[in-house]
């Protein structure tokens, strides 16, 4: 599973992501979609590794993410807010 499975960032605002994959024999993947699940990105996570990436979002919304290898239970969303100060 990814932990968190659910978070909240701000528009325009870069953010960064790491993941552990602490599994000593399974290959996982994260990708992104958008909110019209057009995929925005997919990253390799190889066994016990780091991965890290920043990412900004440019639209509000509700953002899904899953592992494309364990399908349908790993997965989560990203909730894109408005700008800060607005």
């Amino acid at each position: 599973a990814f932990s968190p499975s659910f978070v909240a960032v701000h528009r325009d605002e870069p953010t960064s992501f790491k993941f552990w994959n602490l599994q000593p024999d399974d290959q996982h993947t994260f990708l992104l979609e958008d909110p019209q699940s057009t995929v925005l990105l997919k990253i390799a996570l190889p066994p016990v590794q780091e991965r890290a990436f920043i990412f900004t979002f440019h639209q509000e919304g509700l953002f899904n993410f899953h592992c494309g290898v364990h399908q349908p239970g790993m997965n989560g969303q990203i909730l894109v807010l408005p700008p800060r100060g607005r």
